[in-house]
Protein backbone atom coordinates (compact mmCIF):
# COMPACT_ATOMS: atom_id res chain seq x y z
CA UNK A 1 0.00 0.00 0.00
CA UNK A 2 2.82 2.43 0.88
CA UNK A 3 4.65 1.69 -2.36
CA UNK A 4 1.47 2.25 -4.39
CA UNK A 5 0.97 5.64 -2.75
CA UNK A 6 4.58 6.63 -3.43
CA UNK A 7 4.25 5.64 -7.07
CA UNK A 8 0.99 7.59 -7.44
CA UNK A 9 2.53 10.70 -5.86
CA UNK A 10 5.59 10.44 -8.11
CA UNK A 11 3.44 10.17 -11.24
CA UNK A 12 1.45 13.25 -10.21
CA UNK A 13 4.65 15.21 -9.52
CA UNK A 14 6.09 14.28 -12.91
CA UNK A 15 2.86 15.27 -14.66
CA UNK A 16 2.73 18.68 -12.95
CA UNK A 17 6.38 19.48 -13.67
CA UNK A 18 6.19 18.36 -17.30
CA UNK A 19 3.26 20.66 -17.84
CA UNK A 20 4.86 23.62 -16.06
CA UNK A 21 8.22 23.80 -17.82
CA UNK A 22 9.07 24.26 -21.45
CA UNK A 23 11.24 22.12 -23.67
CA UNK A 24 14.98 22.56 -23.08
CA UNK A 25 17.96 21.12 -24.86
CA UNK A 26 19.00 17.91 -23.14
CA UNK A 27 22.75 17.64 -22.36
CA UNK A 28 22.99 13.89 -22.95
CA UNK A 29 25.68 13.91 -25.63
CA UNK A 30 29.21 12.55 -25.70
CA UNK A 31 31.65 14.50 -23.50
CA UNK A 32 29.17 15.58 -20.82
CA UNK A 33 29.53 14.67 -17.16
CA UNK A 34 26.75 13.86 -14.71
CA UNK A 35 26.90 14.25 -10.93
CA UNK A 36 24.38 14.52 -8.15
CA UNK A 37 22.47 12.51 -5.61
CA UNK A 38 19.20 10.79 -4.82
CA UNK A 39 17.19 9.93 -1.74
CA UNK A 40 14.46 7.35 -1.57
CA UNK A 41 12.59 4.52 0.04
CA UNK A 42 12.66 0.80 -0.51
CA UNK A 43 10.57 -2.20 0.47
CA UNK A 44 12.14 -5.64 0.28
CA UNK A 45 11.39 -9.24 1.17
CA UNK A 46 14.14 -11.33 2.79
CA UNK A 47 15.16 -14.97 2.63
CA UNK A 48 17.78 -16.69 4.77
CA UNK A 49 19.83 -19.83 4.28
CA UNK A 50 21.46 -22.05 6.92
CA UNK A 51 19.43 -20.80 9.85
CA UNK A 52 16.85 -22.68 11.89
CA UNK A 53 13.19 -22.19 11.02
CA UNK A 54 12.46 -20.07 14.10
CA UNK A 55 14.13 -16.92 12.71
CA UNK A 56 14.12 -17.41 8.96
CA UNK A 57 11.19 -15.11 8.15
CA UNK A 58 11.13 -11.35 8.34
CA UNK A 59 8.42 -8.78 7.94
CA UNK A 60 9.13 -6.29 5.11
CA UNK A 61 10.71 -3.06 6.36
CA UNK A 62 10.70 0.46 4.92
CA UNK A 63 14.22 1.85 4.48
CA UNK A 64 15.82 5.19 3.64
CA UNK A 65 18.56 5.05 1.03
CA UNK A 66 20.80 7.62 -0.68
CA UNK A 67 22.97 7.40 -3.80
CA UNK A 68 25.73 9.75 -4.97
CA UNK A 69 26.54 9.73 -8.72
CA UNK A 70 29.49 10.59 -10.93
CA UNK A 71 29.31 9.59 -14.58
CA UNK A 72 30.48 10.41 -18.09
CA UNK A 73 28.77 10.21 -21.49
CA UNK A 74 30.93 7.82 -23.50
CA UNK A 75 28.57 8.09 -26.45
CA UNK A 76 25.53 10.19 -27.23
CA UNK A 77 22.74 9.17 -24.84
CA UNK A 78 24.95 6.54 -23.13
CA UNK A 79 26.65 7.25 -19.79
CA UNK A 80 28.75 5.15 -17.46
CA UNK A 81 30.15 5.88 -14.02
CA UNK A 82 30.18 5.09 -10.33
CA UNK A 83 27.64 5.61 -7.58
CA UNK A 84 27.95 5.23 -3.81
CA UNK A 85 24.96 3.72 -2.01
CA UNK A 86 24.31 4.36 1.69
CA UNK A 87 21.31 2.77 3.40
CA UNK A 88 20.17 3.06 7.01
CA UNK A 89 17.34 1.05 8.57
CA UNK A 90 16.18 -1.10 11.47
CA UNK A 91 14.97 -4.66 11.06
CA UNK A 92 12.97 -6.98 13.30
CA UNK A 93 13.44 -10.75 13.51
CA UNK A 94 10.12 -12.17 14.67
CA UNK A 95 10.02 -9.29 17.16
CA UNK A 96 12.89 -10.87 19.11
CA UNK A 97 15.52 -8.45 17.87
CA UNK A 98 15.48 -4.89 16.64
CA UNK A 99 18.79 -4.28 14.87
CA UNK A 100 20.20 -1.11 13.33
CA UNK A 101 21.78 -1.75 9.91
CA UNK A 102 23.99 0.38 7.66
CA UNK A 103 24.98 -0.49 4.07
CA UNK A 104 27.91 0.99 2.13
CA UNK A 105 28.11 -0.12 -1.51
CA UNK A 106 30.17 0.98 -4.53
CA UNK A 107 28.27 0.43 -7.79
CA UNK A 108 29.54 0.89 -11.35
CA UNK A 109 26.50 1.86 -13.43
CA UNK A 110 25.41 2.38 -17.01
CA UNK A 111 22.55 4.52 -18.34
CA UNK A 112 20.90 4.80 -21.72
CA UNK A 113 18.78 7.89 -22.41
CA UNK A 114 15.98 8.13 -24.92
CA UNK A 115 15.58 11.48 -26.66
CA UNK A 116 12.45 12.44 -24.70
CA UNK A 117 14.09 12.04 -21.26
CA UNK A 118 13.27 8.47 -20.28
CA UNK A 119 16.30 6.38 -19.31
CA UNK A 120 17.16 2.86 -18.27
CA UNK A 121 19.84 2.16 -15.69
CA UNK A 122 21.63 -0.94 -14.45
CA UNK A 123 24.40 -1.48 -11.92
CA UNK A 124 26.27 -4.10 -9.95
CA UNK A 125 28.00 -3.41 -6.68
CA UNK A 126 30.07 -4.65 -3.79
CA UNK A 127 30.42 -3.36 -0.27
CA UNK A 128 29.83 -4.12 3.37
CA UNK A 129 27.28 -3.62 6.10
CA UNK A 130 27.42 -3.34 9.84
CA UNK A 131 24.74 -3.74 12.46
CA UNK A 132 24.55 -2.19 15.90
CA UNK A 133 27.97 -0.64 15.09
CA UNK A 134 29.70 -4.01 15.50
CA UNK A 135 29.65 -6.98 13.13
CA UNK A 136 30.34 -6.53 9.43
CA UNK A 137 29.00 -8.45 6.44
CA UNK A 138 30.01 -8.66 2.79
CA UNK A 139 27.47 -7.37 0.26
CA UNK A 140 26.93 -7.87 -3.44
CA UNK A 141 24.05 -6.35 -5.38
CA UNK A 142 22.57 -5.80 -8.82
CA UNK A 143 19.66 -3.67 -9.94
CA UNK A 144 17.71 -2.69 -13.02
CA UNK A 145 15.63 0.45 -13.18
CA UNK A 146 13.86 3.07 -15.21
CA UNK A 147 13.65 6.81 -14.66
CA UNK A 148 12.86 10.15 -16.23
CA UNK A 149 15.04 13.28 -16.45
CA UNK A 150 12.96 16.42 -16.02
CA UNK A 151 15.32 19.16 -17.20
CA UNK A 152 14.69 22.49 -15.50
CA UNK A 153 17.38 24.02 -17.71
CA UNK A 154 20.29 22.80 -19.82
CA UNK A 155 22.28 21.68 -16.75
CA UNK A 156 19.89 20.72 -13.95
CA UNK A 157 17.40 17.86 -13.86
CA UNK A 158 15.03 16.30 -11.34
CA UNK A 159 14.95 12.52 -11.75
CA UNK A 160 12.39 10.10 -10.28
CA UNK A 161 13.66 6.51 -10.61
CA UNK A 162 12.30 3.09 -9.68
CA UNK A 163 14.53 0.00 -9.43
CA UNK A 164 14.19 -3.70 -8.88
CA UNK A 165 17.14 -4.68 -6.69
CA UNK A 166 18.64 -7.88 -5.31
CA UNK A 167 21.18 -7.83 -2.45
CA UNK A 168 23.17 -10.85 -1.30
CA UNK A 169 24.67 -10.65 2.20
CA UNK A 170 27.37 -13.03 3.45
CA UNK A 171 28.26 -13.11 7.14
CA UNK A 172 31.93 -12.67 8.08
CA UNK A 173 31.58 -13.48 11.77
CA UNK A 174 33.08 -16.95 12.56
CA UNK A 175 29.92 -18.15 14.30
CA UNK A 176 27.73 -17.17 11.32
CA UNK A 177 30.09 -17.67 8.39
CA UNK A 178 27.71 -20.02 6.55
CA UNK A 179 24.75 -17.67 6.72
CA UNK A 180 23.59 -16.17 3.40
CA UNK A 181 20.84 -13.58 3.29
CA UNK A 182 19.05 -12.32 0.16
CA UNK A 183 16.90 -9.21 -0.11
CA UNK A 184 14.85 -8.39 -3.18
CA UNK A 185 12.26 -5.80 -4.05
CA UNK A 186 11.54 -2.26 -5.25
CA UNK A 187 13.52 0.89 -4.57
CA UNK A 188 11.96 4.28 -5.35
CA UNK A 189 14.18 7.38 -5.47
CA UNK A 190 14.06 11.03 -6.47
CA UNK A 191 17.27 12.89 -7.22
CA UNK A 192 18.82 16.07 -8.53
CA UNK A 193 21.52 15.68 -11.19
CA UNK A 194 23.88 18.25 -12.68
CA UNK A 195 24.97 17.83 -16.31
CA UNK A 196 28.00 19.73 -17.55
CA UNK A 197 30.79 19.81 -20.13
CA UNK A 198 34.19 21.14 -19.03
CA UNK A 199 34.97 22.28 -22.57
CA UNK A 200 32.06 24.68 -22.58
CA UNK A 201 32.33 25.92 -19.00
Amino acid sequence: MIMKRLLLISVLIVFVILNSIGQVEKPITKGHFITGGTIGFEMKETSLENLDEMITKYTPEMKITTDTYLGYFIFNQFASGLKVDYTLFREKYIERFNIKYEYFILEPFIRYYFSFGLFGESSIGYGFSKYDDQLKEKLSTWNLGVGYSIFLNEKLAIEPVIYYEVIKITETHPLLENQIEKKYGLNFQVGIQLYFDFKNE
